[in-house]
């Protein structure tokens, strides 16, 4: 019996059996039930040892005289014990326990995996499997924290009995392991991608991070991701559940905070559907990335058909906070939301850049063989390359094409969120003059064209360390404005300006009292400026490239052609 049910699991992913069959050892097994329930019986021993014993015993889970702070005694000197209260308090501890169980313990086993496959080389054996690459991380996925699993089932008994000591109702029990579940499948999804980016770039610096990675993940999620999801839950779906995550007397006003008019704070029915919304669909576009990562290594992370539909989602999200209505707006409210969207989509569009961009080889291989492609050899030999079926071809391959440069995409990505922002700014009752909020929305756009160049022409070095490189010249190139720009401020304001509108965000100078259109349009002259010279040069070389390659192949052809010179005989002396 217990052979047919091993053979049916291993032929319904046969990742998640080699997991199992790894780490469901005897030993591993009871040692993780007996510290799950060791740690169980230590936590309602802290809880019982709170107990009052006596009137004279701290307050604790008793009824209480207000004088003297004391509490109150039966009819035999005991004291009256709240066990609802008790129970209450442990159901409390108990749901925080499940909530760190779910997410640590399994972000850290499936990092030092990953790694450990990594080092080993097994990953690339796993590779050439026939599995689909989504059967083999969704085997991964359930298999690696298995012994997590094992802990939480082991728990549950507890919560379930506390529960219904507590009265905790049954939607709560729902609730919480629906945005439970939501929120472990995005952050392991998260995990999977972030070992497959970090191995990536860690060989693109030349250094090994190995198990520090996994610490670094794994600290990641308990000061940041953890209370920020459950703090988002709090205010929106778990609101009404409040007293069982943070105390009988806790209460969480409805915030009044909309999406697109949607009132996410006061409707848990709406807060429940947006949220895993939301982390479905980030959890999708992190799943494309993973496929990409782990069939071929060499690719580029994100596509660039798919990061069209990723950018417009992430803007409508974004921007979609900012159509809150407000009763009260203070002088500088609308330009506040607005620096707070150019600052997210400064760090998405960097972070998209270095997904998107290409390294050097796969440019030079583009740009020598893109005129070979998808066209027969008698094609290929006749056609121009000036002809408009090749031009077609080339803009298709620059909007889309896995190779080519990412410059082209990233500016039409850029003009998503230039025709949201713009449609949102026009939306709103703005004190300044629209002209000035439209044109510094032009100048960050370019700025961040800008860097997305720098990026991708950086990516065409021959330096090893080309990463760093990038990642010193974005720094000093985002920064050094800014520097400037308070050095200059208490002498020179329309100086100060200047450095601003040169900065990574030049709607901070919507802040100045006195905003001409003159420094404007001359930084507008000099971002134009930096673009052509940058995608310029970009051009050149990849033009370079190509052209010394082509001469190379033409060279070697054309030898090939000339007819031998016969060779001398006695005849025909």
């Amino acid at each position: 019996m217990f052979t047919q049910w091993f053979d049916w699991l291993g032929d319904v992913n046969a990742q998640m059996f080699r997991e199992w069959k790894g780490r469901l050892k005897p030993q591993t097994i009871m040692i993780v039930i007996g510290l799950a329930i060791v740690g169980q019986a230590l936590l309602m021993f802290n809880f019982y040892s709170q107990l009052p014993v006596d009137a004279g015993s701290y307050p604790s889970f008793c009824e209480t005289n207000p004088n003297p702070y004391s509490c109150i005694v039966d009819d035999q000197g005991r004291p009256i014990i709240l066990w609802g209260e008790w129970w209450h308090a442990i159901f409390q501890s108990v749901n925080w326990c499940l909530i760190l169980l779910a997410m640590l313990p399994g972000v850290y086993f499936l990092a030092t995996d990953i790694d450990r496959e990594e080092r080993q080389g097994t990953l690339d054996f796993i590779r050439l499997s026939p599995q689909s690459s989504y059967s083999i991380l969704v085997g991964k996925m359930l298999g690696v924290p298995v012994l997590s699993y094992l802990a939480i089932a082991c728990v549950l008994p507890l919560q379930w009995y506390t529960a219904m000591r507590a009265n905790a109702p049954i939607s709560f029990l729902l609730s919480f392991y629906l945005m439970l579940g939501a929120g472990c499948l995005f952050i392991y999804s998260a995990t999977l991608l972030g070992g497959f980016l970090s191995k990536r770039q860690a060989s693109l610096m030349g250094i090994q991070l190995g198990s520090t990675l996994s610490l670094i993940i794994v600290f990641s999620v308990l000061v940041w991701f953890v209370p920020a999801y459950v703090s988002w839950n709090l205010v929106s779906a778990w609101r009404p559940y409040a007293p069982f995550l943070l105390g009988p007397n806790a209460e969480i006003d409805p915030l009044h905070f909309f999406w697109f008019n949607l009132p996410l704070g006061s409707n848990v029915v709406l807060a429940h559907g947006f949220t895993l919304g939301v982390l479905a669909m980030a959890s999708f576009w992190i799943w494309r990335a993973i496929d990409r990562c782990f069939r071929s290594p060499g690719r580029t992370i994100l596509g660039k058909a798919q990061s069209y539909s990723l950018v417009a989602f992430l803007e409508l999200l974004i921007i979609g906070f900012f159509f809150q209505h407000s009763d009260y707006v203070y002088h500088d409210y609308y330009t506040d939301q607005l620096l707070s969207l150019v600052v997210f989509n400064l760090f998405v569009f960097i972070c998209l850049t270095f997904l998107l961009a290409n390294q050097r080889q796969s440019l030079l291989d583009w740009s020598r063989f893109r005129h070979f492609d998808a066209l027969p050899v008698s094609e290929a030999s006749s056609e121009g390359a000036a002809s408009p079926a090749a031009r077609t071809r080339l803009w298709k391959d620059l909007l889309l094409g896995e190779k080519s440069p990412a410059n082209l995409a990233i500016a039409l990505n850029l003009l998503i969120f230039t025709a949201l922002t713009c449609m949102w700014v026009a939306s709103l009752g703005y004190e300044n003059q629209p002209p000035y909020v439209f044109l510094t929305v032009l100048l960050t756009v370019n700025m961040m064209a800008i860097y997305a160049s720098v990026i991708q022409l950086m990516m065409m070095m021959k330096n090893n360390k080309r990463f760093i490189w990038t990642l010193i010249t974005l720094g000093l190139g985002m920064g050094l404005p800014l520097v400037l720009a308070v050095i200059s401020y208490e002498n020179y304001e329309l100086q100060a300006v200047r450095w601003i509108l040169l900065s990574p965000v030049p709607t901070s100078a919507l802040y100045a009292g006195s905003l001409g259109i003159g420094p404007i349009f001359q930084v507008f002259a000099i971002q134009i400026a930096a673009l052509v010279v940058l995608n310029g040069k970009l051009t050149l070389q990849l033009r370079q490239a190509g052209k010394s390659a082509s001469k190379i192949l033409l060279e070697d052809a054309s030898q090939k052609r000339l007819p031998q010179q016969p060779a001398s005989s006695p005849l025909a002396k």
